[in-house]
């Protein structure tokens, strides 16, 4: 499992870079967490979404 903080706030997005061939595919969430801890919030996320590499 990947991990990633989005330390720019809400309504901006996070880049992040993987190496994936475009006949892969992603699934992931979003959660709410607390931002000087960083704690995750397990109770906030979504269902998980999944969707092609390209």
């Amino acid at each position: 499992m990947l991990r990633n903080w989005n330390h720019y706030g809400a309504q901006h997005e996070l880049d992040i870079d993987m190496d994936l061939r475009e006949s892969d595919r992603i699934a992931y969430e979003g959660c709410l967490g607390e931002d000087g801890t960083q704690e995750v919030m397990l109770g906030t996320c979504s269902s998980s979404k999944t969707e092609d590499a390209d």
